[in-house]
């Protein structure tokens, strides 16, 4: 999967389209790749992924330290300028996204180096007119998203344009993006309208959008279709931690309310018993079993006409059936106060 996201950035930089310079305007100059003038850029864990994967390990962890402004024991930084610059720069064809479109682009409010050359010939955007203006950017987007998941090295750098933890810039033109503000502000159900809006146009999904959807469903507190939902993200990722994490912490949800019942009922706790298997089979309703022990913990509760509808869905199941249905036949003969299995 994450070779696949290589191959797919790699693709994305040959056809990033951006505006004919001639010769090298930046000729010897390197402002805007030292440590204290670099402050618009940031490298996103899957540029530093292809970093490594083109040029290796050690140009992946030298430009890491210097993105994220690393310092030594007497308070120096370690790199005060871009590792990789020396009389241009050494990784130039696997340069990261931002250092692509630097000096190309400026966002409104923001100033070029002095004395850059590519001053009067950028192109100013608005932060809100990021995705529209800048080439390549919103292709760029679920790359990151979907890698976020897969790699989380220490240096992987949380701001800045087109990264994948930055609320500040998601796309708005994007559903899955405006799913993640409205997560982030505490907004479960519109976060669960975009995503499912997604994957109506898109049925196949993600395992980004699958695992976000996942934990949307957790945090409304439907376990039943977070499992779902992380199992499709797992069938994506299968290696993904997270995921499988998940998806088992899901499954323990949707399974503790029975047990817990069922463990009630056989001590004759019949309030607690009743309180579990009610949400039980909230979480499945089609669980016969469920329905049965529920019907028991009311039938010893003395209610019987909550107990009457409860055996009857039992009894519309194959596992359950003879046992629900005796039970309704001695509810006719007579008032039954124990549990019935």
């Amino acid at each position: 999967m994450s070779q696949d996201l290589l191959l797919q950035l790699e693709r994305l930089y040959a056809e990033q389209q951006l505006p004919a310079v001639e010769g090298n305007p930046c000729q010897s100059c390197f402002a805007c790749c030292t440590a204290t003038g670099h402050l618009t850029h940031r490298i996103s864990a899957l540029e530093l992924a292809y970093v490594g994967w083109k040029v290796g390990p050690w140009a992946a962890e030298s430009l890491a330290s210097y993105a994220a402004r690393e310092r030594n024991e007497e308070g120096r930084l370690v790199f005060e300028h871009c590792p990789h610059y020396q009389n241009g720069c050494g990784i130039y064809d696997h340069r990261p996204f931002s250092c692509r479109v630097f000096g190309h682009f400026r966002e409104r409010g923001t100033e070029l180096p002095g004395g850059c050359s590519f001053q009067g010939r950028e192109t100013e955007f608005a932060r809100q007119d990021y995705y529209q203006v800048v080439p390549g950017a919103r292709a760029l987007r679920p790359l990151l998203r979907e890698f976020s998941l897969l790699a989380r090295p220490r240096h992987a750098q949380a701001a800045g344009p087109g990264q994948e933890a930055s609320l500040d810039w998601l796309d708005q033109d994007d559903p899955v993006d405006r799913a993640l503000g409205h997560l982030a502000g505490g907004h479960y159900d519109q976060a669960l309208s975009e995503l499912l809006a997604q994957l109506e146009r898109q049925p196949e999904g993600s395992g980004f959008v699958w695992h976000t959807l996942g934990l949307v469903y957790g945090l409304l507190d439907r376990p039943a279709l977070a499992v779902e939902a992380f199992g499709r993200a797992v069938t994506l990722m299968p290696d993904q931690a997270d995921c499988l994490a998940q998806l088992g912490t899901s499954l323990m949800l949707t399974t503790a309310p029975g047990m817990l019942g069922y463990g009630h009922l056989l001590l004759e706790e019949w309030n607690q018993a009743a309180a579990q298997l009610a949400r039980a089979l909230e979480i499945e309703p089609e669980n016969g079993f469920y329905a049965l022990r529920l019907a028991s913990a009311r039938l010893a509760l003395g209610q019987r006409q909550q107990a009457i509808p409860l055996l009857e869905l039992a009894a519309g199941f194959e596992p359950t059936r003879h046992l629900a249905l005796a039970q309704l036949q001695s509810c006719a003969k007579s008032e039954p106060t124990g549990p019935c299995a």
